[in-house]
């Protein structure tokens, strides 16, 4: 059965509002505020769903507003707090819902289309994308819509779930040039990630078939433990190490510059931990730094006809689970990551 909600009770502190026609450092620190506020309406209380808390809505409001505004152009969607989906878009003054949405706003049709993708994934992200879906969703093309729209999901709700899509698109956020192009802004693109990255890294191309641990998460899972497990070495240094990786993301961060990676002592850090790029640490924070310990832990219990090698493994993970918690709790005390 379909729940009915009257759009007039969606409060002003459910609805936000982003433009695109600022300078690049406020544009970027403006777009993390706006992801964090969803985050925190979002995932405020209630059960996990997909790696956030579920939204209890004590108050009936499950809805946010979000308007993206271009020079004279602008465009708004609702997103479901319970799920982070956007469930459909104003059009002419008036609120459209995909025809897929288990969630009906009083006096509102759907439309003909669902909530799927059907143009496939933007391209690009950042401004160049973001000024593309404000100028799609101002079309009278309904399919050009739908597409504004599904660039916005990226951008949003994809942002509000997971972190590394979020640092992309804030690597994204540059200069956009008349035409809607992005264009290379010296303030925040302070080295050439291609040959600098390389000059910071240059030991991985000595040491021949220099295993890096995001290999492990193209590979095909294994919760059970059967025989030997790739990665778990890699895994307990980092569980030990995490704190220093945090400092050294952090100043990376903090200045732009990779000198905080080019150190003996660092690269000894990185080496264990099987990092071989900037890329290799920051996702391996974004995942540690959100990951549910105790639901880790809990994955796999070994029983009686369990092999020495599982309980072996069982151990191992409690063990770095145990470490990599504690760490993890004076990180989160000292750094945003």
């Amino acid at each position: 059965m379909s729940r009915v909600f009257n759009y007039d009770r969606v409060p002003r502190n459910h609805k936000f509002r982003l433009s695109l026609n600022k300078d690049v450092a406020t544009l970027r620190c403006e777009f993390q505020d706006l992801i964090e506020k969803l985050r925190m309406m979002c995932g405020s209380q209630g059960l996990v769903y997909k790696g956030i808390p579920e939204a209890n809505f004590k108050e009936g409001i499950p809805l946010l507003e979000v308007e993206v505004v271009y020079e004279k152009q602008s465009c708004k969607v609702l997103i479901l707090k319970h799920d982070v989906y956007i469930i459909g878009y104003s059009w002419m003054g008036k609120w459209n819902i995909f025809n897929d949405i288990r969630f009906k706003l009083a006096g509102v049709l759907m439309l003909k289309e669902n909530s799927s993708y059907t143009s496939g994934l933007p391209s690009t992200l950042g401004v160049a994308a973001l000024v593309d879906a404000v100028r799609r969703m101002n079309s009278n093309d309904s399919r050009e819509r739908k597409f504004g729209c599904e660039i916005l999901f990226v951008h949003l709700c994809e942002s509000v779930r997971f972190e590394p899509i979020r640092q992309k698109i804030i690597e994204g956020i540059k200069k956009v040039s008349e035409d809607g192009t992005e264009e290379e802004n010296e303030v925040f693109d302070g080295f050439d990630s291609a040959e600098e990255e390389k000059e910071v890294f240059e030991w991985v191309d000595e040491a021949a078939n220099f295993p890096d641990v995001t290999r492990h998460a193209l590979q095909k899972a294994n919760l059970n433990f059967h025989g030997s497990v790739a990665g778990f070495e890699e895994m307990d240094s980092m569980a030990h190490q995490w704190s220093g990786l945090s400092k050294i993301w952090a100043k990376h961060c903090a200045t732009g510059s990779l000198d905080p990676f080019n150190t003996k002592d660092v690269r000894s850090i990185l080496k264990k931990c099987g990092i071989s790029s900037i890329r290799s640490i920051k996702y391996v924070l974004a995942l540690m730094s959100s990951q549910n310990l105790e639901e880790l832990k809990d994955s796999y219990v070994p029983t009686a006809k369990s092999s020495a090698v599982e309980r072996a493994c069982f151990e191992s993970v409690c063990k770095q689970v145990k470490i990599w918690s504690g760490e993890r709790a004076l990180v989160l005390s000292r750094f945003q990551v």
